[in-house]
């Protein structure tokens, strides 16, 4: 049975550094794939893998969707369904053909969602009305058909990182999901609907990107671990809520925004967890 791979959300706004946890875990672990939303422009990102072996990188748009000029063909979540069963397919036949996969960024993938129950419905934004429902309810399920192959890798020791922009929302019950955080206003997915509620739910670790202005970067250009220029948030502040089903990942509540830092991390909580588990046992 395989050792079951982490699963990490990264969420910020641009230029927070999410992407480079996604590249710094390709480099790391020497494999991976990479399934940009809204095609080459995120990408760009991890141009320094494309075209190596072990490497496999591909956007997904959807050009056709355009109401205002009359096209209403949204079929780029569709083919990336498509694609993330393959690669299912491809690490079950192999297991190890790749050890990471990223997803970026997920806001933009829940963008073509929409774009997909748009084209369902013949309408060229969400409905009000009585219609509205039903309209809701198939986004959440097209993104829940997207984002259930990437369990399966999960489960196939792929390690897993989303990432996703942020928004504020008004949280009404913000006491009782982080105990000592008052404000109203918290950052969330930048999705629209109720699947920016669950998409969090699908990851064990749920992190937000930050720069410290006073931090340091190493000659290698990585940062400097400690005082780090870029961090992952991994306890929640007043506006930021996280989730660790592992536990702490470290004293501060700020880790380098590199996996090597992250991974090693939530290995170490999770050894943690088990050796706690075996003194009970």
């Amino acid at each position: 049975m395989s050792e079951l791979g982490h699963s990490v959300l990264v969420e910020g706004p641009s230029g927070a550094g999410k992407s480079t946890v996604g590249r710094s875990a390709l480099l790391h672990e020497g494999s991976g794939v990479v399934f940009a939303a809204r095609g080459d422009d995120e990408l760009a990102s991890y141009d320094e893998f494309r075209g190596r072996p072990g490497y496999f990188l591909r956007g997904f748009d959807d050009p056709e969707f355009q109401p205002l000029l009359g096209l209403r063909t949204a079929t780029g979540l569709k083919e990336a369904i498509h694609g993330l069963r393959e690669v299912v397919r491809v690490v079950t036949a192999e297991p190890g053909k790749y050890k990471v996969l990223v997803g970026d960024t997920l806001s933009g993938f829940a963008q073509l969602g929409l774009n997909a129950a748009c084209a369902k419905h013949g309408v060229d934004g969400p409905p009000e009305g009585k219609d509205s429902p039903s309209f809701w309810t198939d986004v959440r399920l097209i993104m829940e058909s997207f984002m259930t192959p990437m369990r399966s890798l999960k489960g196939l020791g792929v390690h897993i990182i989303g990432t996703t922009h942020v928004g504020e929302k008004e949280m009404k019950e913000t006491a009782l999901a982080a105990p000592g955080i008052t404000s109203k206003l918290m950052h969330t997915p930048l999705i629209s609907g109720a699947f920016r509620d669950i998409l969090p739910g699908y990851f064990d670790l749920v992190v937000h990107a930050g720069v410290n202005g006073a931090g340091k970067l190493l000659a290698s250009g990585w940062n400097d671990p400690g005082n780090p220029r870029h961090y992952v948030l991994s306890e929640p502040d007043p506006k930021r809520l996280t989730k660790s089903r592992l536990g702490p990942l470290s004293a501060t509540g700020r880790l380098p925004n590199e996996w090597a830092y992250i991974k090693a991390a939530l290995d170490a909580a999770r050894a943690r967890r088990r050796e706690a588990f075996d003194s009970r046992a």
